[in-house]
């Protein structure tokens, strides 16, 4: 019978093969959202131009500042565009959270402690919080386009701590032995999890 750290490293890897499928769905997503917003972006100018060819000045500067006084990000769940790969990309998203947490879990009840005393395990957490912030997040904001960088991420930190920094099972050295353990880095990976989101928007900005 397998051990249960055995188990949270089959989990851990179920879970990077889920969200490398998310990653592909959200990135079709992507795709056919720029190309949507290109022909917008034309049929908006060729629009304009025929307002201004037939003296609608009055009427274009309206309509520019009607259309920005809205913020396409805070849109409530039922009233938000349903694009389908976005949408399977999402429930992709939310299957390998599921087993991701259950990696983590595992892999701490394997230790006897909380799993985040060394790299493969910090790494293990601080993504599955990366993920945790997203999927929160978008409860109040449409950052579906955002899916693919932080899928994308979660792949390859997940994937390359697993393969480079995996380590068995071992108790803690003593100065680890402390109650301060578990507030730092637990608030260092959250941190990183708000960085990530973050920076993703700094990108897309």
């Amino acid at each position: 019978m397998p051990s249960l750290d055995q188990i949270s490293v089959l989990l851990v890897w179920t879970a990077v093969a889920i969200y490398a499928l998310a990653f592909i769905c959200y990135t079709i997503d992507l795709a056919r959202r720029s190309a949507q917003a290109l022909d917008a972006k034309d049929a908006a100018a060729v629009r304009e131009r025929e307002l201004v060819a037939a003296g609608g000045g009055d009427a274009v500067a309206g309509a520019r500042a009607g259309g920005s006084s809205r913020s396409p990000l805070v849109v409530a769940p039922s009233q938000r565009a349903r694009p389908v790969f976005a949408r399977i990309g999402t429930s992709l998203t939310w299957l390998g959270f599921l087993f991701h947490v259950g990696g983590d879990i595992t892999r701490g009840i394997a230790a006897g402690r909380v799993p985040w005393a060394n790299m493969y395990e910090f790494a293990l957490t601080g993504t599955m919080l990366m993920v945790a912030v997203y999927l929160a997040v978008l409860f109040r904001y449409d950052l579906r386009f955002l899916g693919a960088l932080v899928t994308g991420l979660v792949v390859l930190l997940l994937g390359g701590s697993s393969l480079s920094f995996y380590v068995a099972v071992s108790p803690l050295a003593d100065p680890l032995k402390s109650p301060w353990l578990v507030i730092h880095v637990f608030v260092a990976s959250l941190a990183t999890a708000f960085f990530a989101l973050t920076f993703g928007l700094s990108l897309a900005s």
